[in-house]
């Protein structure tokens, strides 16, 4: 071997272990196994509920875009919770509050919504738009839960209980 082969070696050993270096770097900062649980929102199997829509048992990445702006996490950002990259959250990645909690900002706080709510707007929610418009409601007075009166029940006006 002729000493620009071996330079040429060195040269790519030396990048491979920089490369190396920099992609475990970046795992260490996000080295815990599940997502941070927000005060005020679901945690563990309630989480898992509330966001995994077509109940398979994960969470993907659109399921988290409709469901998110209507909770506690709406702030939070999809790879925080997809602790794998693999574009789906487990419940083995979903917060739990034991682990502790961050204090949800105060306008999160009345964004909140609880899982009876989302089921209720998801028994009568046809084009799944996750709002429920007159003509998708077949309770009776819908303009007791229409409380913003513009036409929708959306979860934030969905019965808590």
């Amino acid at each position: 071997m002729n000493k620009r082969h071996f330079l040429g070696l060195i040269f790519l050993c030396m990048i491979s272990v920089l490369l190396l270096i920099i992609h475990n770097s970046s795992f260490a900062q996000n080295d815990k196994k599940r997502g941070p649980h927000v005060e005020g929102g679901p945690s563990g199997i309630d989480f898992m509920n509330q966001f995994d829509l077509d109940k398979d048992g994960k969470i993907s990445h659109s399921e988290w875009e409709k469901v998110k702006p209507t909770t506690a996490y709406r702030k939070k950002h999809w790879p925080q919770y997809d602790k794998n990259r693999d574009w789906s959250i487990t419940l083995e990645e979903a917060p739990l509050k034991e682990e502790g909690s961050e204090p949800a900002p105060p306008e999160e706080k009345k964004f909140s919504v609880t899982s009876k709510q989302i089921a209720f707007i998801a028994k009568y929610d046809k084009d799944k738009d996750l709002k429920v418009s007159n003509k998708e409601f077949t309770g009776p007075e819908f303009s007791t839960y229409d409380k913003n009166g513009n036409g929708y029940i959306e979860p934030s006006e969905a019965p808590k209980d």
